[in-house]
């Protein structure tokens, strides 16, 4: 149970899990890695019925494998805070998400409605250029769409 523990606190003291510690930062608890840490046989936990079935049991719980029950009250228990703890994290994420999408919308918004009053003011515009285009070809008279600077002064 001391390798175990160990493992659990990311100290282990057998150099090959020293060695994936470092490069992987953690090591993975297994039936393998924690026999490794006891200097013991992989065979005394690896299977049903094994030698030592309740450090078998911890192994499995610890490792997360479906099926396995629990030791004790304490490891429900520890289980139970470690998912509270988790939820917790994601709902903090996804309230963070959430608020970063209602601000992108509120800024796309506001841009929308900037880029309709420039849409209707151009419509305007050539609703009125229509017309004086209009006039002319009725009146016979040519229309400068784009004065000279000079002529703009005149006028």
């Amino acid at each position: 149970m001391d390798a175990l523990e160990r493992l659990r606190h990311g100290i282990p003291q057998h150099p090959d899990n020293k060695k994936v510690l470092r490069k992987a930062g953690k090591v993975a608890i297994t039936v393998a890695s924690v026999a490794r840490e006891a200097n013991r046989s992989r065979a005394l936990i690896s299977y049903d019925g094994c030698r030592y079935p309740a450090v078998r049991q911890a192994v499995l719980a610890e490792a997360g494998v479906p099926g396995v029950e629990p030791g004790n009250r304490e490891d429900v228990l520890a289980d139970l805070r470690a998912q509270v703890s988790q939820l917790r994290r994601d709902l903090a994420i996804a309230r963070d998400e959430a608020a970063h999408h209602l601000k992108m919308r509120n800024t796309a918004e506001k841009r929308l409605a900037g880029r309709e009053q420039e849409c209707e003011r151009l419509r305007k515009q050539l609703d009125r250029a229509d017309k004086q285009i209009q006039r002319a070809d009725q009146t016979g008279k040519v229309i400068q769409m784009f004065p000279e600077q000079g002529d703009a002064e005149q006028t």
